[in-house]
């Protein structure tokens, strides 16, 4: 038996949880993750340096322009 008042109904809406951010130990221990020998390793650890100091998202570090 089919009713089509079913497709109807909407759940509720479910509240977005906020990123939280990382506490310092876990930023050191981030970077100290990272193998630096090869460029990739640096750049991400620069990247990574950035996003945290500055307290960035990801979207506004790919916004920037240098």
């Amino acid at each position: 038996m089919h009713n089509a008042a079913i497709s109807i109904v909407r759940t509720p809406k479910q509240k977005k949880k906020l990123p939280r951010p990382l506490i310092e130990a876990q930023a050191f221990r981030l970077l100290d993750d990272i193998d630096t020998s090869e460029w990739t390793g640096a750049r991400d650890k620069a990247l990574f340096t950035l996003l945290y100091g500055c307290g960035l998202r990801i979207d506004e570090a790919l916004s920037l322009d240098i």
